[in-house]
């Protein structure tokens, strides 16, 4: 430095790596560049202008001048630096070797003869880093030429000059030098000088370095001459922008502010657990669970953006994923925070701080962590450093990013959403167990997981790890600040009190609701948005544009409890009631009462409150209510609760508990089974040592009384909700009725304007206050209601049978579960009519193909319910609620302990089969001494799988679950085989003592067996993809061929008991292998015997099918005739030959009418029915039984796929005529209406009006549609059209039926005929 300069003061250390990575200086150099070209090149020959700067104005005064051109284009092969012109030095970057032809080819040579032929006085220096390869190259560069080496060269340089004039080689290659200097040469040598020749403060030779760097990049680019004035002030420069910070604006006012990350010595690291936002000090202390694949995300993204934002909701870790990724690559950048942008003026002072920092050589990365309105004018700072190599990294939440984005249609952004995903769940909670931060309750990540695995949130799943025990300390510091007078805290407190009791009850409030609330009660004198943000940011409420709610159940609970030290829970529960919504009343009433202190107030305040409601709502309150009881209930009696669960039974020991209805179920099960099963006599024991339940000194009971007061005389005009709130007043004893002035006059009018539901409400009342009008009423009007009732439940035909009440409605085949349909349709008219002995429904069905195959059909829909076995609704909402909380106790915690507890019990029960199985095997080698020590084990392992089912938790939330028809067959799948395999167990002893009862051991075994692999495909389709631990395909595979090892070793002893074998499973192998082949061959040749003595043709099964109760056989049966008569009369004669079937062990035999090829029907005879036609044969005595005989059944694909060449009826040709017979179907209904809907009734005159008009429109939509692919079909269906729309002609079934046949059968034989066969 010049002796003139004043002495510098010592520039402030600025934290930096003591070696700058090369590729530090590649991200300034593909700023300066755009990046499109080879930036390690460009560093390279930069890095080289640099060092040769530094050189030549190292000393006092210097006349040299070093001209820089053309850097930034290396594919012009300009990398040039002229000293003084005196020197013309030309730079080569590459990882590759060089040899003498790519010398030649990169026209170094030729660059440096051009200036030659100018000025014979240049020097020249080539300036390299690649490894020279041996051969002419490596000649030309020792300088030694002589033979082949110079006579290539003088071949090659003499092409390139021959216009220049005198040209002499040696005086050419004389001036020619070669220098070889790595990158990382180039970095030493220049902090050599900065250090001994500049004097730089140790520290910052870094910044010094790459700000000059820097400028020799924008030198180069202007193709600058530098000299030792230009650059010693380029030098001062560097070193003001050292004092420039202190004096910003920026800096002064804290908007931009230098990260540090150091850990802070006076912070109890143990806060941080607790949910505090991370900040660098946990990061310096290593305190978050680290997040490697976001944290390599991120770093990769910033190495080609300028802008990296990180975007999610509340609570899933930004902040900490942000400083975690700034001090990743604090080595390479400096980082900074901006904290404040919120008004434009504060932009030009931030960049020029900015500039400042790239000016001395650092490479800024600013985090803006927690964009807001504080922050809203951050688009304007980057957009200003474009050109800089100066880094951003945001962190935003969802609702944030909306408002602040700004224009992003020149900035260079990528953006991460990220969220809690398992391998990070289990990563962290493996970090947090190291560090000694898991509370000692878990056991495992995958229950706290579970917990929060729909909203993904990182805060809430350390909470459930750690239990949050500083918590408490740390809100109370919170709202200990709030009390000390911060602004609008009253606002805050009430905000934060119906927050956290929302948050607790579980209740979604309105965010306008809410606000309006707080302004009506305490105000809001500052800013609402900043109140907003601050509560966001200390307690993790989240504010959106519908609603508000606390993200931590956690934190609200405590926040709850330190809210309501001086303040009455009470009072801040009223408020809550008046700003929920209706669908929220039930929700508040299930736990408000347990946060009080005075019920009987809290109950007189809420039915003030709710008095003035609908009865809706009255209704919900006190459904809320009674939802409490049940658990309340078994909190008193848990201890007997959890005994009756260990020892099994638990389900009909509940049952016994109901409330409003005595099943007496043990002492029914005690009366059918006698004193020798223990169970149900224990059970009623444990049912006598219960608590009475005593309804009448219940909250509800409480709270109806409280809100009859309310209500008092009030005049009630509602109907929706009034039966049902009439049920609960009458259930307590001394009620006073409600005052609703109903009649006759209105049960007419709400069958003129009411939908069902709504008249429902009327009709009851009206029967329960006043009955014997109510009998009259219906009396009187009965065939009006009996007209509006068909109308709304879809009944055609409603008939008095003596005291029984006969309905019958009409087949839609698009609608199933028929025997839902009729249970439905008699529930109402039971509920209008309650007074008739039974109520029957039968289907009206179009028989096509045949009435065959609607038997089960018919069989379904058919009901004859007898009123006694008819249960209110709202008597059995009751008992299932009841019944649900009690067992929602006995629930695993979550999906992983579920899974875990379930394969542990397969386990355990894989051990036992394969005991048993090695125990049968001793029995069956009549084994004695191996016998005893088996039976030991065998004990053993019994009583622990018989334990560990009795124990077996329910699904987690199975009792909402089960309204899942899905669930509920793939989890009765389950406990069908836990089921067999518990009974298996309990009586496998039956089978080796030869017991009577022995069958039964079979039968569980059998179950055991064939429903095992439902049982695991149930376990897979109920936990899901995403919620299985663990791999169970050896477990699956052992299992499988350990129980059907099981089964034939026990059938093998059970048949061969008395017959002893040297080796059992040698044996046991080879008969069940050759007993399935010769069981299907014995049958098949019996049917081919029968068949030619009957005249009657047998199809024999490609396979024998069986469940647990035996074997099942399907057998086609061809020459029945066609006419239904005839066939009844001839299915005995055709049943009866087959009797010498009766000697096979297969249990049922499924007899398939076949007709030319196709299956038209069937019946299932049961073996035991062959039996009695045999003895009946050989004794001439039949017993008669109501068990057992021929019945009908459906066909099923699968048991027709069992009869090789037959085929399910016309469904190719159905497929193929859907519209067709749609439209068919469609007229056959329309007719059953007008047959059975009384034209002089008007009710149901404008039914079948509305009807026609429905029907009509249909038909024309399906008849359209034919018109574009299938005219032939509109010119069949035309007739029929015109007969029933127009004519209003009674077109026969038959006529329907027959059409339909045809059609499909003309279908069929256009498939033969393509598939080359004939239908016949």
């Amino acid at each position: 430095m010049s002796k003139k300069q004043h002495k510098k003061k010592p520039a402030q250390p600025v934290a930096a790596a003591t070696k700058l990575p090369i590729d530090n200086l590649n991200a300034i150099a593909d700023k300066r560049t755009g990046g499109a070209i080879n930036i390690s090149g460009i560093t390279y020959q930069t890095l080289y202008a640099t060092y040769t700067l530094l050189k030549e104005f190292a000393g006092e005064y210097s006349d040299a001048g070093v001209r820089l051109e053309g850097l930034e284009d290396i594919d012009l092969n300009k990398g040039w630096l002229d000293l003084n012109g005196q020197e013309l030095i030309q730079l080569k970057s590459s990882i590759n070797s060089l040899d003498a032809a790519g010398f030649v080819e990169m026209g170094v040579l030729r660059n440096f003869l051009e200036v030659y032929r100018l000025d014979k006085a240049y020097k020249f220096r080539f300036v390299y880093n690649m490894n020279i390869a041996a051969g002419n190259l490596e000649s030309l560069v020792a300088q030694k030429l002589k033979g082949n080496s110079l006579d290539y060269w003088q071949q090659k340089i003499g092409a390139l000059a021959k216009d220049i004039p005198d040209f002499r080689l040696e005086d050419f290659l004389a001036r020619v030098s070669f220098e070889k200097v790595t990158a990382e040469m180039l970095f030493t040598r220049s902090v050599s000088l900065l250090l001994d020749k500049y004097k730089v403060n140790p520290g910052t030779e870094l910044q010094y370095l790459k700000s000059i760097f820097y400028l020799a990049l924008e030198w180069s680019k202007d193709r600058s001459s530098v000299n030792h004035r230009i650059f010693r002030q380029a030098m001062q420069q560097v070193t003001d922008a050292f004092y420039k910070g202190p004096i910003n604006q920026a800096v002064v006012n804290g908007w931009i502010v230098p990260v540090k990350f150091l850990p802070d010595t006076n912070t109890d690291a143990a806060a941080y657990f607790d949910g505090k936002a991370a900040r660098p000090e946990h990061i310096a202390s290593q305190l978050p669970a680290r997040r490697p694949v976001w944290e390599r995300h991120l770093q990769e993204q910033l190495e080609s953006v300028d802008v990296a934002l990180i975007k999610s909701s509340s609570g899933q870790g930004k902040s900490t994923l942000a400083w975690q990724t700034a001090f990743n690559l604090s080595p390479k950048y400096t980082v900074y925070q901006l904290l404040h942008a919120q008004l434009a003026e504060y932009t030009e002072p931030i960049v020029d701080f900015i500039k400042s920092r790239v000016q001395i050589g650092e490479s800024p990365l600013i985090v803006l962590d927690g964009l807001d309105q504080q922050l809203q004018h951050w688009t304007a700072v980057v957009l200003r450093l474009t050109a800089f190599p100066v880094k951003f990294l945001l962190t935003a939440r969802e609702e944030d990013w909306y408002s602040f984005s700004n224009d992003l249609s020149k900035i260079n952004i990528q953006i991460t959403n990220i969220a809690l995903k398992e391998d990070e769940a289990k990563s962290i909670y493996q970090q947090l167990k190291e560090k000694k931060k898991v509370h000692v309750g878990n056991k495992n990540w995958q229950t706290s997981w579970e917990q929060i695995r729909e909203k993904g949130l990182l805060i809430e799943f350390t909470y459930l790890l750690t239990k949050g025990e500083m918590i408490a300390e740390r809100l109370t510091a919170q709202i200990k600040k709030l009390n000390a007078g911060e602004r609008d805290s009253a606002a805050k407190i009430e905000l934060l009190r119906m927050i956290g009791f929302a948050d607790i009850l579980g209740i979604r409030l309105k965010s306008k609701t809410l606000l309006k609330h707080i302004q009506d009660t305490t105000g809001i004198s500052g800013d609402r948005g900043e109140l907003l943000k601050e509560l966001e940011l200390e307690y993790f409420v989240k504010f959106g544009e519908q609603y508000v709610e606390g993200l931590h159940p956690v934190r609200s609970a405590h926040l709850v409890k330190l809210l309501h030290e001086y303040v009455a829970a009470e009072d801040s529960l009223m408020s809550l009631l008046g700003i929920i919504g209706p669908e929220y009343y039930a929700q508040f009433a299930v736990g408000a009462l347990d946060h009080v202190s005075d019920k009987q107030q809290f109950l007189k305040n809420t039915a003030e409150i709710i008095a003035c409601k609908r009865l809706i709502d009255m209704v919900a309150v006190i459904d809320g209510l009674m939802k409490r009881e049940p658990q309340l209930y078994w909190e008193k009696n848990e201890e007997t609760f959890d005994k009756v669960f260990e020892n099994g039974g638990l389900e009909v020991f509940i049952a016994d508990t109901l409330p409003f209805m005595q099943l007496n179920m043990i002492a029914r099960l005690l009366e059918s089974f006698g004193d020798e099963y223990k169970n149900p006599s224990t059970l009623l024991d444990n049912l006598r040592a219960l608590s009475k339940y005593n309804f009448q000194n219940s909250d509800v009971a409480s709270f109806i009384r409280l809100l009859e007061t309310a209500l008092g005389k009030k005049e009630i005009s509602e109907r929706e909700g009034l039966s049902r709130l009439l049920k609960w007043i009458d259930k307590v004893e001394h009620s006073n009725k409600l005052s609703v002035n109903i009649t006759e006059v209105d049960l007419l009018n709400a069958l003129e304007g009411m939908d069902l539901a709504a008249a429902d409400e009327l009709f009851y009342y009206f029967r329960a206050t006043q009955p014997v009008r109510y009998k009259s009423f219906t009396t009187l009007h009965k065939n009006a209601i009996f007209s509006w009732l068909k109308r709304a439940t879809d009944t055609v035909s409603v008939e008095e049978q003596g005291n029984n009440l006969h309905l019958q409605y009409v087949h839609d085949p698009d609608k199933n579960k028929l025997n839902e349909q009729s249970v439905v349709r008699i529930e109402v008219f039971h509920s209008f009519f309650p007074d008739y002995d039974e109520y029957h429904t039968d289907l009206i069905y179009l028989p096509f193909p045949n009435e065959e195959i609607f038997k089960v059909t018919r069989t379904d829909a058919h009901k004859e319910m007898p009123a006694k076995n008819l249960f209110d609704p709202f008597e059995v909402q009751i008992n299932q609620t009841w019944s649900r909380t009690i067992l929602k106790n006995y629930e695993a915690e979550s999906v992983y302990d579920w899974q875990n507890e379930f394969i542990a019990l397969r386990k355990t029960l894989l051990e036992f089969t394969k005991r048993c199985t090695q125990f049968v095997e001793f029995l069956i080698e009549n084994n004695e001494a191996r016998k005893k020590p088996a039976v030991q084990h065998l004990i053993q392992v019994s009583n622990e799988a018989l334990t560990m089912i009795r124990i077996r938790k329910r699904f987690p939330d199975q009792s909402n679950r089960e309204e899942d028809a899905l669930f509920k067959k793939q989890y009765r799948e389950i406990d069908e085989w836990v089921l067999g395999s518990q009974n298996f167990i309990n009586q496998f002893s039956l089978l080796v003592l030869k017991e009577p009862n022995q069958h039964l051991t079979l039968i569980n075994l059998r179950k055991m067996v064939l429903k095992l692999a439902n049982a695991q495909r149930g376990f897979h389709d109920i936990s899901g993809e995403n919620n299985t631990y663990f791999t169970l395909n050896e477990l699956e595979n052992e299992e499988t061929t350990w129980y059907w090892r099981l089964r034939a070793t026990v059938e093998y002893f059970e048949k061969f008991r008395d017959t002893s074998v040297n080796a059992a499973k040698a044996a046991v192998s080879s008969w069940w292998a050759n007993d399935q082949t010769e069981r299907l061959l014995i049958l098949q040749e019996g049917l081919r015997i029968i068949g030619e003595k009957s005249p009657y043709n047998f199809l024999p099964p490609s396979a024998i099918n069986e469940d647990e109760y035996g074997r099942t056989a399907a057998i086609g049966v061809i020459g029945l005739p066609e006419d239904p008569v005839e066939m009844e009369n001839q299915l005995f004669e055709m049943i009866w030959t087959l009797v010498p079937l009766s000697s096979l062990d297969i249990l049922t035999y499924d007899l398939i009418i076949v007709r030319e090829g196709k299956a038209s029907g069937g019946v299932r005879v049961q073996q035991t029915y062959l039996e009695k036609l045999l003895n009946l044969n050989d004794t001439g005595e039949f017993e008669p039984s109501e068990f057992g005989n021929p019945i009908p059944i459906n066909l099923e694909p699968e048991t027709v796929a069992l009869l090789p060449g037959v085929f399910m009826p016309d469904i190719s040709g159905m497929n193929l005529t859907q519209d067709f017979s749609k439209t068919i179907t469609a007229l056959w209904q329309l007719q059953q209406y007008r047959t059975f809907l009384d034209p002089a009734k008007p009710v149901e005159q404008q039914w079948f009006d509305a009807l026609e008009q429905d029907y009509r429109h249909k038909v024309d939509r399906l008849l359209s549609q034919l018109e574009e692919t299938e005219k032939a079909d509109c010119e069949i269906l035309a007739p029929l059209y015109e007969q029933i729309f127009n004519t209003k002609a009674q077109v026969p079934t038959s006529l329907l039926v027959d059409t339909l046949m045809k059609k499909v059968l003309d279908i069929n034989e256009q498939i033969f005929q393509q598939n080359g066969t004939s239908g016949n």
